[in-house]
């Protein structure tokens, strides 16, 4: 991977500006009568060029530029030790990790309140489905084909529950698959861009020295 071209940085500034712009109109006015300032004064010219600029990049290139970014706030300059700059981005990872962990938790979660809700409401329709047959008189060809029919019902219930289940743990282990190998890219990418950047740190602490 390149380091930081110069027509992605462009980019990422005017990506970096664009952000800023946003910051600045989302402030509540201190007036709360009137605004600052009438529309046809503000100056938005500019931010409606980044905003069509950035709309007419395409998503993929749109993640890339923000990974970029986050590598060019790192490393862009000599501001930090490459330690204190692996720690940063080892922070960045986990946090996004823990956040992933927790989403996961939070749809196995809601997937088993699902499931065991479901299970209930079957249980309790079989239960009074099945009172509702012991109140009247039957022969017994007509209890046997009964509790045949019910049987067939649990167990059909059953096995699709297991099949919804297995589904939903193997789009887990896709999903934490996915996100590791994305992960992984990105630390390759990082260390390979921390090893020049380590070099650069070495020239310059060295010149800093002989002065």
């Amino acid at each position: 991977m390149k380091f930081i071209c110069e027509p992605v940085l462009s980019r990422v500034l005017i990506l970096c500006f664009f952000i800023a712009g946003c910051a600045t109109s989302s402030t509540p006015s201190a007036s709360i009568e009137r605004p600052r300032v009438e529309d046809k004064y503000r100056l938005t010219e500019d931010r409606k060029k980044f905003e069509e600029l950035r709309q007419e990049i395409p998503q993929d290139k749109k993640i890339e530029n923000d990974e970029l970014a986050l590598l060019q706030k790192l490393m862009g300059e000599l501001k930090r030790s490459p330690a204190e700059v692996r720690d940063r981005f080892d922070s960045i990872v986990r946090k996004k990790r823990e956040m992933f962990n927790k989403d996961i938790e939070k749809q196995r979660d809601q997937f088993t309140k699902e499931e065991r809700k479901a299970r209930d409401s079957f249980n309790k329709d079989l239960n009074a489905e099945r009172e509702k047959f012991n109140r009247r008189k039957s022969t017994a060809d007509e209890r046997r084909d009964f509790y045949n029919n019910l049987d067939e019902k649990r167990r059909e219930f059953y096995s699709e529950s297991k099949q919804k289940r297995d589904d939903f743990e193997a789009d887990i282990r896709e999903k934490r698959k996915e996100f590791d190998d994305y992960v992984r890219e990105r630390n390759s990418e990082f260390n390979q861009e921390h090893r020049a950047y380590t070099q650069r740190w070495n020239e310059f602490q060295k010149q800093k020295t002989a002065r």
